[in-house]
C-alpha cells in the first residue's frame, strides 16, 4: 500500500473520530435543551392547574361568607352542587369540627369523615390553606373559626373551630399532559440524534472523497 493510501486512510479515520465526537456533543446539547424546556413546560402547566384549583377554592370561601355565616345552608348546598359540576372538581364540601362531612357536592359522602391526617393539618394551619397531593388529586383545606356574629346562633366560644372547607381537584389532565410532553421530548431527541448521524456520515463521506481526490 502506497504512502498516499496510508495518509488518506489516517486522515479519513481522524475525520471519522472528529465527526463522531461532534455528533455526540451536539446530541447531548440538544437533549439538555429539550429536557430544560420540558421541565419548564411541566412547571408552568402544574402552576396553572394549581392556580385554577386555588381560584375555585377562593370562590367557595367567598360564597360561604354570604351563605354559611348567615345560616343560609340550603343556598350553600346549592353552591356546592354547582361547583361540583365544574370540570376537574371531584368534590367540594364542609366538614364539622369533628371531621364529619355535613355538606358536600357528593351526597353519598354526607356523614363520612375527612382523612384524619389532612383534617388535622388543616386545623393546625391556623386559617391558612393546607395543600396536599393524593395521587392524581389535589386536596385543599382551610379551617374556619367562630367569630362574634356566629355566637348568636351557635353555642360556642369565639375562636372555637367551626369547621373545615375542602376541595378535591383532579390532576389527571396534568398527568396526561406530562406524558405527552415526555413523549415529545423523546421524539425530539431521537430525531435530533438521527439527523446528527446522517449529517455526520454525509460529511465524512464527502471529506473522504476529497482526500482521495487531492492525494
Amino acid at each position: 500500500m502506497g504512502i498516499q493510501w496510508k495518509v488518506a486512510g489516517y486522515l479519513t479515520l481522524a475525520l471519522a473520530v472528529v465527526f463522531s465526537a461532534s455528533t455526540l456533543i451536539n446530541a447531548f446539547q440538544v437533549r439538555s435543551v429539550l429536557n430544560r424546556t420540558g421541565s419548564f413546560s411541566e412547571k408552568e402547566l402544574s402552576d396553572s392547574v394549581h392556580e385554577s384549583a386555588e381560584s375555585i377554592f377562593a370562590g367557595l370561601e367567598v360564597g360561604a361568607n354570604s351563605t354559611v355565616e348567615r345560616g343560609e345552608m340550603e343556598l350553600f348546598q346549592n353552591l356546592l352542587d354547582k361547583l361540583g359540576t365544574v370540570p376537574h372538581i371531584q368534590e367540594v364540601g364542609l366538614a364539622s369540627p369533628s371531621g364529619e362531612i355535613n355538606y358536600t357536592s357528593q351526597s353519598a359522602k354526607v356523614g363520612t369523615t375527612l382523612e384524619q391526617a389532612a383534617f388535622g393539618s388543616a386545623v393546625s394551619a391556623g386559617g391558612k390553606t393546607h395543600r396536599e397531593e393524593q395521587g392524581e388529586t389535589l386536596l385543599l383545606l382551610r379551617s374556619k373559626r367562630f367569630s362574634t356574629p356566629c355566637l348568636d346562633c351557635h353555642d360556642a366560644k369565639e375562636g372555637d373551630l367551626a369547621g373545615v372547607f375542602y376541595l378535591r381537584y383532579q390532576l389527571d389532565q396534568l398527568s396526561q399532559a406530562k406524558i405527552a410532553i415526555a413523549g415529545q421530548i423523546n421524539e425530539g431527541q431521537s430525531s435530533s440524534a438521527w439527523i446528527g448521524v446522517l449529517v455526520g456520515l454525509v460529511g465524512l463521506l464527502v471529506a473522504a472523497l476529497l482526500i482521495f481526490v487531492i492525494l
